[in-house]
């Protein structure tokens, strides 16, 4: 009897020795979670070589238009002008960097500066722009099919009458952006800031969004008109 008693404390002592363990296991994760997000949003990313936070360097206007060229997605000489205003369908010259009726795939474009840029007809596909700046573009009419838009900063883009599939807005700066005639599957607005998003009340139900996003945004009853560019 004594034995089995001996035994029973034994095994009761090993028994809270790895629950204590396995606490502290999950704690230690959670924290590592969100000291991970409170870093991505501070403009670090993760090196998933090595498993550490590193410091996601941000291109200026110039390195970015380099970096572009370098890509072959504009053309080599003197950088388009950086605009003042977002630009539009029936702008006259000079124009900005634009894409229009063409294909973008398969590429990094994170970490770039180039805000006010023109997107029209195009397809995005499989591109990433985590920590890019495209503030007060204009994407309207386009297909963007696996985008991340991770922690990337879209205030005031007019992103009307696109098609959006499996794309992440995750922690995006979306303030202010035009989401009317747009489309959405299995995309990701987690920890995304939505303040006066315009998007009509019917699509609430395929964003998946959290109470303070739907708090946050400028619910419209219609669609409004067609933005140009169709």
């Amino acid at each position: 009897m004594a034995g089995f008693e001996q035994g029973f404390v034994v095994y009761k002592k090993a028994y809270l020795f790895y629950e204590v363990v396995f606490l502290k296991g999950i704690l230690f994760s959670l924290f590592v979670m969100s000291f991970t997000v409170i870093l991505s949003s501070c403009g670090f990313s993760t090196d998933s070589k090595n498993n550490v936070m590193v410091e996601s360097k941000i291109m200026n206007y110039e390195e970015s238009c380099k970096y572009l060229k370098e890509m072959n997605l504009i053309e080599d000489g003197d950088n388009p002008p950086l605009l003042d205003k977002m630009p539009q369908y029936d702008d006259e010259e000079p124009f900005g960097i634009n894409f229009f009726r063409t294909d973008i795939s398969d590429v990094d474009l994170s970490n770039l500066t180039i805000p006010r840029t023109y997107f029209g007809r195009t397809e995005i596909k499989n591109v990433s722009f985590k920590f890019t700046n495209l503030s007060e573009s204009n994407v309207c009419w386009n297909d963007l099919i696996e985008v991340d838009f991770t922690n990337a900063n879209l205030s005031n883009c007019d992103m009307r009458a696109s098609i959006y599939k499996n794309v992440k807005f995750n922690y995006a700066n979306l303030e202010n952006v035009d989401f009317r005639y747009s489309s959405f599957e299995n995309c990701d607005f987690t920890g995304a800031v939505m303040k006066g998003v315009k998007i009509t009340k019917e699509k609430a139900s395929l964003l998946k969004l959290e109470d303070e996003q739907i708090d946050e945004i400028s619910w419209k009853n219609s669609e409004g008109e067609e933005p140009n560019g169709g």
